[in-house]
């Protein structure tokens, strides 16, 4: 069986449109963190600011985007805060 190859090419949690509070849009790149995930043989997660390392927008109801490429295809991911991804499977393909 081979190895399922794995890159994260952009990767951003926070709110990313303004909430009630000035300035409380505020986003992270988190490419590093869901990269590192995967590589640790972590691709099936929740996210969360524990499992991406911080709170960017404390107070405020975050989203999480991304795009890898698996196996040579492009792939791209969504949700809310809270919700789990598995990013050897799903996502929607480019």
């Amino acid at each position: 069986m081979s190895e399922t190859k794995v890159t994260v090419d952009f990767a951003v949690y926070g709110a990313l449109v303004s909430g009630s509070k000035p300035g409380s849009d505020r986003a992270a790149n988190v490419k590093s963190e869901v990269q590192s995930a995967i590589n640790a043989n972590n691709a099936e997660f929740r996210i969360n600011n524990s499992s991406l390392g911080s709170d960017p927008s404390p107070g405020q109801e975050k989203h999480f985007g991304a795009q890898i490429t698996r196996n040579g295809q492009t792939y791209y991911y969504a949700c809310k805060e809270g919700q789990k991804l598995d990013f050897l499977r799903g996502g929607s393909p480019a």
